[in-house]
């Protein structure tokens, strides 16, 4: 009894620590942007990475071209995998994911919030108020969309859709919230052609006070995206690059869904 009181203890004064580390983040002095944008290669000209790390902001950002042939979309849960929580490292196994995000919000039970569709099959169904990363085929492969409500019949096209919470970046005018809040963060930015991808995943911790949802489009869009969604961040907020050993992961936490690229 009194281990456990102590864990509760020290639980609750590394909260409020934190909570006051983060706090005092004065949001006019973040420099949310490199003084230069210079993206390195990964495996090959696969996909682009940058890394930005200030005083007080962290993230990381992936561009992935959905032109180059070896690039494959994986994803989790499919119709043979899941759906069950599972860890971001699990996922990688099972897919052999060289890029991974988590995406689609989900309940206590485990119940995906938002259309999954993976290799055509749909694992969940929609919810209209959310929006949702979709890829589609054409001429030139696959084309990545973005879907402001995941209406009925939308994704009868596709080959692949992620359900998320809402657009953050509609054709290049950033959108606004009642609510304003500064969290880590999983958002997914697209160009005018779709065909390039920009993944942005934001930690929140000691060292990074997080970002809202209009920062992430700002950031998006300064690198060059005209669409972009938020998927779910906070605790869920996960990120691997294997060939940068990037990892992002609050807690080791499981999570429903994920998707990334493999090549």
């Amino acid at each position: 009894m009194k281990r456990k009181l102590k864990y509760c203890i020290f639980i609750l004064f590394a909260f409020v620590l934190f909570s006051c580390a983060t706090n005092k983040i004065n949001r006019n002095e973040i420099q949310f942007l490199p003084e230069v944008i210079k993206w390195e290669e990964v495996s090959n000209g696969n996909a682009q990475y940058l890394v930005h790390k200030t005083e007080n902001l962290i993230y990381y950002a992936v561009k992935v071209d959905l032109n180059s042939p070896n690039v494959k979309i994986v994803s989790y849960p499919t119709e043979n995998q899941g759906p069950k929580p599972i860890k971001m490292s699990k996922f990688c196994k099972l897919s052999n994911a060289k890029i991974a995000i988590n995406t689609t919000p989900y309940t206590k039970t485990g119940r995906i919030l938002g259309i999954h569709i993976d290799n055509k099959i749909k694992m969940a169904p929609e919810v209209e108020r959310y929006s949702a990363l979709y890829f589609e085929n054409s001429e030139n492969g696959l084309v990545a969309k973005i879907a402001q409500y995941q209406n009925d019949g939308m994704f009868k096209n596709s080959e692949f859709a992620f359900g998320g919470f809402f657009t953050i970046l509609d054709k290049g005018v950033i959108k606004s919230f009642k609510h304003t809040s500064y969290e880590a963060r999983n958002a997914v930015g697209i160009d005018s052609t779709g065909k390039t991808l920009i993944i942005l995943t934001v930690e929140k911790n000691f060292k990074s006070g997080g970002l809202s949802y209009p920062e992430c489009a700002e950031i998006l869009k300064e690198l060059g995206s005209t669409d972009a969604i938020e998927f779910d961040g906070g605790s869920s907020t996960a990120l691997f690059v294997k060939d940068l050993d990037i990892k992002v992961q609050k807690s080791a936490r499981k999570n429903v869904a994920y998707f990334g690229f493999t090549y």
